[in-house]
């Protein structure tokens, strides 16, 4: 189930003091950051996150008017008097808190998700290919910043087999708070390209910053001729397992016509409906992780 939590464990995990009103016996079973989201269903509590163009503060007062009685604040605010606030000293630090308690219940096993591109239509090739065979959670959408991992978290049922997250970064310092949420027992990079250069110095830079993410990874995959490849294999991610067309790739394969033709440890074909070279190399990855997941060739070829 997604998550479940009574307040003073709330309080404990968050580090915070609650002011107001409270229900002994409320338990919260789910959450906004959104106020245009709102709704007043038992059990919903509103984080009011402060980012660079927006503070979610601003809007805590119309929202207990609407009926909204259960916050969590970084500043004390005025509330009516059936309402509840509980402050902390930095409401998305929360949230994560949150999250990260909520992962270390998880059952299965994690696959995050990360590149320059390519991590949204990744994890959707992989969930199709993995959930026939598996009970498995995808984060939904695009959500993989600081808020949108945490939320991907929370609504995740921790009874699944094979969770897949994308975690995706615009500057230095982020990867580290994104990892120590997802805690992936399996890392993916899909691609190191130009997109939001302006956050790192340099290329290399920007390729360790993505690698934080594989801190405590068993088995990384990424497709053999990736950037900085020779970089990459430098650290210590656990077992690399590469995808590519050279026989030097853990799983090797060739396009013949419509079809992706595996060589390597399998011989099998995969029907495909497009000749793009990034999206061939997607599905091949998605594909090899699969393959490691002891999805077999047989079953593969026929989805």
């Amino acid at each position: 189930m997604p998550f479940s939590i009574n307040f003073e464990q709330l309080a404990v995990i968050t580090n915070g003091k609650w002011h107001g009103k409270i229900e002994p016996t409320i338990h919260f079973t789910s959450l906004s950051t959104d106020s245009r989201n709102f709704s007043t269903s038992p059990g919903k509590i509103f984080f009011a996150i402060i980012g660079k163009h927006f503070d979610g503060h601003d809007y805590t007062q119309e929202l207990a008017a609407n009926g909204q009685q259960y916050f969590v604040v970084s500043k004390r605010i005025s509330l009516p008097e059936n309402c509840a606030q509980l402050i902390v000293n930095d409401t998305l630090e929360a949230l994560q808190c949150l999250a990260s308690y909520h992962r270390q219940q998880f059952k299965g096993k994690v696959i995050a998700i990360t590149g320059s591109n390519g991590k949204t239509i990744v994890k959707e090739w992989l969930f199709d290919l993995v959930s026939p065979f598996f009970t498995t959670y995808k984060s939904p959408k695009s959500f993989n910043s600081q808020i949108g991992v945490a939320l991907s978290i929370l609504q995740a049922d921790i009874n699944n087999e094979i969770f897949i997250f994308e975690a995706g970064i615009s500057s230095t310092n982020e990867m580290q708070k994104l990892q120590k949420m997802l805690l992936p027992d399996w890392g993916v990079l899909t691609h190191i390209g130009v997109a939001h250069d302006e956050g790192f110095a340099s290329l290399s830079e920007k390729v360790s910053e993505k690698m934080n993410l594989f801190k405590t990874t068993s088995d990384m995959f990424c497709h053999e001729d990736v950037q900085l490849f020779n970089e990459i294999s430098r650290i210590n991610i656990g077992v690399l397992h590469t995808i590519g067309t050279s026989n030097k790739a853990t799983y090797s394969y060739s396009l013949q016509n419509n079809t992706i033709q595996f060589q390597n440890p399998f011989n099998f074909t995969f029907s495909i409906s497009f000749n793009d070279t990034v999206a061939i190399k997607n599905i091949s990855l998605a594909i090899g992780i699969a393959l490691a997941l002891g999805i077999s060739a047989s079953q593969l070829s026929i989805i």
